[in-house]
C-alpha cells in the first residue's frame, strides 16, 4: 500500500477509536466445547455442501446450520432435498442420512433483518445484497447462550473441525479471522460504501470467531448507526469503535484460506485440486464442478 494510503487508514482508525467515550472492555472467557458453537451458513444444497456438512457432523463441538430462507423455507423443504441426495450419502459418505436431518437448523430471513436494522444492511451484506448469512449469524449468536460462535460458510471445507477449533482453545479474542491492511479497489470506488471513514482494514469473514462481547456491541451499533458498509470493513470498525481485540488464523490455517480477491484462485475440490492431497487442515473456497 502506498505511504499516503497507509496514513489515511491509520488516521481513519484512530479517529474511530477516538469517537467512544464510553470504553468498557471485559476479558472473555476461555473458549470451550460448551461456551460454543459452529454456525454454517447455507444456501441451496449440492453435493459439495454435503461433503463439507458431513465433515461438520464429525464435530464434538456443538452446531447449527443457518438456512437462508430464500431456499428453504422450514425443515420440511430443507429435510426433502437432503433426501434426493439419500445415495451419495449413503454410499459417498458412508453417514446415515438422520444425521443430516437432524442437524439444528435456523432459518433466516434478510426481510426480517431489514425491519430491525434498516436498508442500510444491503451494504453490510455486500456482493449479495440480499443474503442474510452474515448478519443473521451475527444476531442469532447474540440472542443465544453461547459465548462464542465460528461462522464457517458454506464452501469451507476442514478435515477435522475438532482440531482446527481446538488450536484457539487458550485465544480470547474478540474476532480470530484472516485479514489484511491494503483496502480493495472496490473501497476507493464506493461500492457498499455508507461512509468512507469506515474504511481502514480487512477482515475476511469466510471463517471466523466471533466473541458474545462483539456481538453484543455490533447489534447495538448497527440498530443505532444512520451507515453501514459492506461486512468486510464494518466488523473492523466496529471492533476498534469499542477497543476489541482481535487476532489473525494461525499461518498454517490461512495459507488455503484463498480471498476472493487473491489472483490464480481456483476451487478447492477432491478431484483436481483435491483437498485430501494437500497438508493443510482447512480450505476456501471448495466446491464440486458439476
Amino acid at each position: 500500500m502506498p505511504d499516503d494510503k497507509k496514513k489515511q487508514c491509520e488516521d481513519r482508525k484512530n479517529l474511530c477509536r477516538s469517537l467512544n467515550k464510553n470504553i468498557n472492555v471485559t476479558e472473555n472467557p476461555p473458549q470451550n466445547k460448551e461456551n460454543t458453537i459452529l454456525f454454517i451458513g447455507m444456501s441451496k444444497i449440492d453435493i459439495g455442501k454435503l461433503i463439507i456438512l458431513n465433515q461438520l457432523l464429525k464435530c464434538t463441538y456443538k452446531c447449527i446450520i443457518g438456512i437462508d430462507n430464500k431456499f428453504y423455507k422450514n425443515d420440511n423443504e430443507f429435510n426433502n432435498d437432503i433426501k434426493k441426495h439419500s445415495d451419495y450419502i449413503k454410499e459417498n459418505l458412508n453417514t446415515d442420512i438422520d444425521k443430516f436431518i437432524n442437524i439444528p437448523k435456523t432459518y433466516l430471513d434478510n426481510n426480517e433483518l431489514i425491519k430491525s436494522y434498516g436498508k442500510k444492511i444491503e451494504n453490510f451484506n455486500g456482493r449479495w445484497q440480499q443474503n442474510p448469512s452474515k448478519l443473521g449469524s451475527i444476531e442469532w449468536f447474540n440472542k443465544s447462550e453461547y459465548e462464542y460462535m465460528w461462522y464457517i460458510e458454506d464452501d469451507v471445507y476442514c478435515k477435522n473441525f475438532d482440531l482446527f477449533i481446538d488450536e484457539y482453545i487458550n485465544m480470547k479474542n474478540d474476532i480470530i479471522c484472516k485479514s489484511a491492511n491494503d483496502m480493495p479497489n472496490w473501497y476507493y470506488g464506493n461500492w457498499r460504501i455508507g461512509d468512507k471513514a469506515h474504511g481502514f482494514t480487512i477482515y475476511h469473514l469466510y471463517v471466523c470467531r466471533y466473541s458474545k462481547q462483539y456481538s453484543n456491541n455490533f447489534c447495538k451499533f448497527l440498530k443505532e448507526s444512520k451507515t453501514a458498509s459492506h461486512h468486510e470493513i464494518f466488523v473492523p470498525y466496529v471492533l476498534n469503535y469499542y477497543h476489541l481485540n482481535h487476532t489473525n488464523l494461525l499461518a498454517k490455517h490461512s495459507k488455503n484460506v484463498i480471498t476472493n480477491n487473491d489472483s490464480g484462485m481456483n476451487f478447492y475440490n477432491i478431484s483436481d485440486n483435491d483437498v485430501n492431497k494437500k497438508n493443510a487442515e482447512i480450505f476456501h473456497p471448495f466446491k464440486i464442478k458439476k
